[in-house]
């Protein structure tokens, strides 16, 4: 199931990209 760890991490990533960009402004 390499597409769905994939997928996990690249949510994650985006997530977590997406939070600290609100954090910093």
């Amino acid at each position: 199931m390499f597409i769905a760890w994939y997928w996990i991490v690249l949510i994650v990533l985006l997530a977590g990209g997406y939070f600290l960009h609100l954090k910093r402004y």
